[in-house]
């Protein structure tokens, strides 16, 4: 019994420490994308929902989690755990609301704590309109809770994030209501062509393109901290350190720069055989991307990297290669 209080006080003193720390480093992650309307997200916070029997623990969970969104910047939050009745019907962890919602531009906000049963675990982060018309979902993965409780502010903020994005650039495909068949259709391609030029020609921050990514073959996964810095992980285990710029046209909107921070390394050329990169990794240039977003969750550019070149003396040379990251 007494190991076990422990290990919860334990974990209460690491759970506060992450959210001084995390509150510190993520409060702007939301505020950017809230700054351009200078309006704040309404939230309703109907807590955490768990196949775990601890109740203690999933009651400091949702404690913890209400005190980091009380704690970020442009948001109001309202606690309406106690109101809150969720249902699994069909395999899907849904939250049916007590009454009718009187305005769509709150956001309901909830999470999900599921148990492997072998150590692991996985949260999920819902983030949805009031009327269900749009509905965020963000998955992640840990090897123990207490990780949960670590990272759970900068879950938050990457959700919140997601949410404001495809609020802002999904206003332009919304369908005038009383339209034929037909209109409606020429209306939606217009609108994603209209939407897809607004992602290009807007002016994006860093903390705007915060989360996770996806792309390229040889690459698990990007990750874009808010501030200008992320990493990069190879399917090879490399990890690359990145810095992150943009740089604005008041015609062709934001370039995103990416650039290798740190020493070269032949794992970063995965599509060099392993000895044309082991020659030519040491006197080679950062690998570098120039992207721009085709919508708020899609970059594509090209990507400075060394390339195999069968005329040259030591088989690869530099060149550039098309690419498309994709927020996960």
């Amino acid at each position: 019994m007494k190991k076990r209080l422990f290990a919860f006080i334990f974990i209460i003193s690491l759970a506060n420490i992450a959210t001084r720390y995390a509150a510190a480093q993520n409060a702007a992650q939301v505020s950017a994308a809230q700054n351009a309307s200078g309006q704040k997200l309404n939230v309703n916070f109907y807590g955490v929902y768990s196949n775990s029997g601890d109740k203690s623990m999933l009651e400091m969970t949702r404690n913890l989690y209400f005190a980091q969104l009380k704690e970020m910047e442009n948001v109001t939050v309202a606690d309406k755990s106690s109101a809150a009745f969720f249902s699994t019907e069909n395999g899907e962890l849904q939250i049916m609301l007590p009454e009718t919602p009187s305005e769509n531009s709150t956001v309901s906000f909830f999470v999900e704590i599921e148990t492997s049963g072998n150590g692991k675990w996985q949260s999920i982060l819902h983030a949805n309109s009031e009327n269900s018309e749009k509905k965020i979902k963000l998955k992640k993965d840990y090897t123990s809770y207490y990780k949960i409780l670590t990272e759970a502010k900068t879950a938050i903020s990457e959700t919140l994030a997601l949410y404001t994005s495809q609020t802002e650039y999904s206003e332009l495909a919304k369908p005038a209501s009383g339209t034929s068949a037909a209109s409606s259709a020429s209306a939606s391609a217009a609108a994603i062509e209209q939407n897809q030029t607004a992602a290009k020609t807007a002016h994006t921050t860093t903390e705007a393109i915060a989360g996770t990514w996806h792309g390229e073959d040889f690459i698990d996964k990007i990750v874009i901290l808010r501030g200008g810095r992320g990493f990069i992980i190879y399917k090879n285990g490399a990890t690359m350190n990145i810095n992150i710029s943009i740089t604005s046209d008041s015609r062709e909107g934001s370039t995103i720069n990416i650039t290798q921070a740190g020493k070269p390394n032949a794992s970063f050329f995965p599509e060099l055989s392993r000895k044309t990169a082991l020659e030519n990794a040491p006197n080679a240039e950062p690998l570098e991307w120039q992207l721009t977003l085709t919508d708020s969750n899609t970059m594509q550019g090209s990507k400075k990297t060394l390339i195999e070149d069968e005329n040259s003396p030591s088989g690869a040379s530099q060149g550039t290669a098309s690419v498309t990251w994709v927020r996960k």
